[in-house]
């Protein structure tokens, strides 16, 4: 593990900023980046250069996304209300269809063996 640490380290003093703003939206490289870069010595201006323009675009990202999901929510509710039977319908079919089966061999059994007392 320190092999890869030393590495990242290495990467993050040759461009710091940029690799700042890159682990921003690497799962787990979030929490480590900021470490790695003052291991290798880079100024924290640098750092935080990049993670707030990630910052930035991280959050531009769900608000717009939040506000065209809200202006679209009619039609995709009518899209998944013809849509969803459909794709679930068949999956919750023989989901449903297996325990009752077993069921059904349960209750057999338990009515002969206690038919059998």
């Amino acid at each position: 593990m320190t092999r890869i640490a030393d590495l990242a380290g290495q990467r993050l003093s040759r461009s710091p900023t940029t690799a700042a703003a890159i682990g921003q939206f690497v799962a787990g490289a979030r929490t480590i980046t900021p470490r790695l870069a003052a291991k290798a010595g880079v100024p924290l201006i640098r750092v935080l250069a990049g993670t707030v323009a990630a910052a930035l675009v991280w959050v531009t990202g769900l608000v717009t996304g939040g506000a065209l999901l809200t202006a679209a929510a009619d039609t995709i509710k009518s899209a998944l209300a013809v849509i969803g039977p459909m794709l679930l319908g068949p999956p919750m079919l023989l989901l449903g269809l297996v325990p009752i089966h077993l069921l059904h061999g349960v209750h057999r059994t338990a009515a002969t063996s206690f038919a059998s007392r």
